[in-house]
């Protein structure tokens, strides 16, 4: 074969398209990308707190979808694609700025490098198989939610489901497949209102057969789900609990405090009003929230004298005794957080650690039992590195941080287990209640809350859940609305009562249908300055063991390895059109025209 009949042949295969491709027109430019993709980031703002338009979760996406499908430029698509999760999270992510705008830039960055991941397969999987979008949307966008769940120890926020937190019917398949499941949902009716503007044929697109087939698929979806979740609400399985009464202040947290802002004793003050106030109530259970003032409560730090300066060692003695007499006296139950500190003589470093715990004091102990967080926030609450041979790293990202600039090593220590607590109540002598106490943001994280009321031998081992958590680093922004959406699907997914204590708010009470009975607010409010309260009521409980807590995220995991054997085969796809446009690459070539 002579050189210009090779080039012949190589330009029919470039502009040959596969059997398989399927053609779709009205390619948009680069602008209508860009918009199309910007369209979506107000779709998808919307949706969550505090607009909280949750209808628009159903079409939020179609427009960037377009733009994967659509576009003329495959890289220019990739950008836009990548620019719809960057802008949208520097927009949300707004309450993080005042603690670390680095931070919020650094996780906004990380955060939307999964939307051109998962443009990636849409594209291939639409404009080369010829796929419905309403198939292929729904495994991917669920992928991509896990993923950034789950990577760089994870950011479980702004799920397509967190927008229906309210809509109690459509949640309930939390039970089932976690809060993946209404996100699945919600993504395959984007999928099919995209697939209806995305024309393929001078055919009607309303009367195409895949069309047709999709709204089928959607609507049995729609309704299974609904359908479901009025049968889990008619049921009577819930029973009576505890009376709880969750505290909540009003302290915004600084990196640098004010010269005006309350020290210990002030905010010590406050509390013991506010519990003064509830004891009226005769409460079961008194929870306050992650660290309401700053304490060290474990008894050894007091006993530990080298290096203790006495009036640290006085503060921490007082606050742990006012605690075990506030239960001996109220014959309750009280749950509190605060920092552990134990020291360890036979380690070279660190010596002493430090721990992010919750602190249960019984009445008649005169000693508390504690849970040591074990999810730990990246850069917030621990820095990584800090042990082995990379420690260098961990200097020098400590020193960048806002609480560790000065040289302080603020980095706590994971807990070693998801310890669940026993109480019996006064009200109900003759019940037993056990309850796990998700620490901040354990209770954003679906397997925290799982590994709670899941048993060792798989039962149910956990009867509620208490969130004790300090969103005052946050102000009022929100992030404390946002919260509670996600404390609402740990309640339905595992089926358990949820009590919140939190400084700033919002402290609530959640049933184990996710409705939310009773909230800390004034005159109407939740959130803002002077939301000062508590709240008293019933923590309701619920026996059933649902499918989630037995199988966690089973039904996203199968999303992943769908939506990665698309990835797959758009990188063969990929591969071979290389291939195809560098004869270089073609093994044998040479030998098969010399022989």
């Amino acid at each position: 074969m002579s050189g210009a009949e090779r080039d012949i042949n190589r330009r029919q295969d470039r502009s040959t398209p596969p059997p398989a491709r399927s053609q779709v027109t009205a390619a948009a430019s680069r602008w209508k990308v860009f918009l199309l993709c910007m369209l979506s980031v107000g779709g998808y703002t919307v949706i969550h707190a505090a607009i909280e338009w949750w209808p628009i979760a159903y079409l939020c996406l179609v427009p960037w979808v377009l733009a994967v499908v659509r576009a003329q430029r495959a890289r220019w698509m990739y950008f836009c694609s990548w620019l719809f999760g960057f802008v949208f999270y520097i927009l949300n992510l707004y309450w993080m700025w005042d603690v670390t705008a680095a931070g919020a830039v650094a996780l906004a960055l990380f955060q939307s490098i999964h939307f051109p991941i998962m443009a990636w397969p849409l594209r291939h999987m639409r404009r080369e198989r010829g796929w419905p979008l309403y198939l292929l949307l729904p495994p991917v966008w669920v992928a991509g939610e896990l993923s950034r769940a789950t990577s760089l120890s994870g950011f479980p926020w702004f799920f397509l489901s967190h927008s229906h937190y309210r809509v109690l019917p459509m949640i309930q398949i939390s039970d089932l497949v976690g809060a993946y499941g209404l996100s699945f949902v919600i993504a395959a009716v984007n999928g099919l209102a995209a697939e209806m503007l995305v024309r393929t044929r001078p055919a009607p697109r309303l009367f195409r057969p895949a069309v047709i087939a999709g709204c089928v698929m959607c609507v049995a979806l729609v309704c299974a789900a609904l359908g479901y979740g009025h049968y889990r609400l008619g049921q009577d399985s819930m029973r009576v609990g505890p009376l709880v009464a969750a505290v909540q202040g009003n302290h915004p947290s600084e990196v640098i405090p004010r010269p005006d802002s309350p020290g210990p004793q002030e905010k010590f003050a406050l509390y013991d009003t506010l519990v003064a106030q509830v004891r009226t109530n005769d409460p079961d259970l008194f929870v306050l929230p992650e660290t309401p003032w700053y304490m060290i409560l474990n008894k050894s730090y007091w006993h530990d004298p080298p290096g203790r300066p006495p009036e640290d060692a006085w503060w921490s003695k007082k606050c742990h005794d006012y605690f075990a007499r506030l239960a001996a006296s109220q014959g309750a139950y009280v749950v509190v957080g605060a920092i552990s500190e134990e020291v360890r003589p036979t380690q070279v470093y660190p010596t002493r650690e430090r721990f992010n715990s919750a602190f249960v004091f019984a009445p008649g102990s005169d000693d508390a039992q504690r849970y040591d967080k074990v999810h730990l926030v990246p850069f917030g609450e621990s820095v990584p590195f800090r042990g082995g041979r990379l420690h260098f790293l961990y200097r020098w990202l400590n020193d960048i941080t806002p609480w560790g600039a000065s040289g302080i090593e603020y980095s706590s220590t994971p807990g070693r287990e998801f310890k669940v607590f026993e109480m019996t109540p006064k009200s109900q002598p003759r019940r037993r209640y056990r309850f796990g106490i998700p620490i901040c943001y354990e209770d954003v994280m679906p397997y925290v809350s799982r590994r709670f009321v899941l048993g060792p031998e798989g039962s149910k081992q956990a009867d509620f859940l208490l969130n004790i958590s300090n969103d005052g680093w946050f102000h009022w922004g929100f992030e404390l609305t946002q919260h509670l959406a996600a404390s609402v699907f740990r309640a339905v997914e595992n089926r358990v009562g949820v009590a919140r204590a939190v400084n700033t708010g919002i402290s609530a009470i959640i049933n184990p249908d996710g409705r939310v009975v009773r909230m800390v607010q004034v005159d109407g409010r939740t959130r803002g300055e002077g939301i000062v309260g508590s709240v008293v009521g019933p923590l309701m409980t619920d026996s059933r063991l649902t499918l989630y807590t037995r199988t966690g995220d089973v039904f996203a995991v199968g999303c992943c390895l769908i939506a990665g054997m698309m990835l797959a085969d758009a990188m063969l796809a990929r591969w071979v059109a290389v291939t195809r446009r560098n004869p270089s690459n073609r093994t044998g070539h040479a030998t098969a025209e010399k022989g």
